[in-house]
């Protein structure tokens, strides 16, 4: 078995609550501190903000955006990409949820601001550079 097909068998255990059952990923003040660090370069974005969240569980970090983004007065278009379907359906907002394996994934120039965290470990070396590719190609 893969390490991908490992992790996510192993995903799919946590019936969608990712950010629940792990203490990081529902942490308020590591997405801040997230936001943090990007926060200097909000000013870059101009009208609509195309925000992707790769790997996004449940959507907690997409979701902590989304709002900050609204808050300093931006229009927010949120999708969701992760491979599990059960955490793309613990989110109950109407935003874009894709469920795409990101080795395939082929999106092309669709989003200006793309959230990326904890993901490369679910991929060995070989296959971690092809996600990052893909990644890079939809931005």
């Amino acid at each position: 078995m893969s390490i991908n097909k490992h992790n996510i068998k192993a995903d799919k255990q946590s019936y969608g609550k990712w950010s629940t059952i792990n203490d990081y990923f529902g942490d308020p003040h590591a997405a801040e501190q997230l936001w943090k660090l990007y926060q200097p370069f909000e000013e870059d974005l101009q009208g609509t903000v195309h925000l992707v969240d790769f790997g996004s569980a449940d959507g907690y970090l997409g979701e902590f955006f989304f709002e900050k983004l609204e808050q300093a007065g931006h229009t927010v278009g949120l999708t969701l990409i992760d491979a599990v379907q059960e955490h793309l359906d613990a989110n109950p907002n109407p935003h874009t949820k894709v469920q795409a394996d990101l080795l395939t994934y082929s999106g092309k120039d669709e989003f200006d601001l793309g959230l990326v965290r904890s993901l490369l470990h679910y991929f060995t070396r070989e296959n971690a550079d092809k996600v990052l590719h893909n990644i890079s190609n939809a931005m």
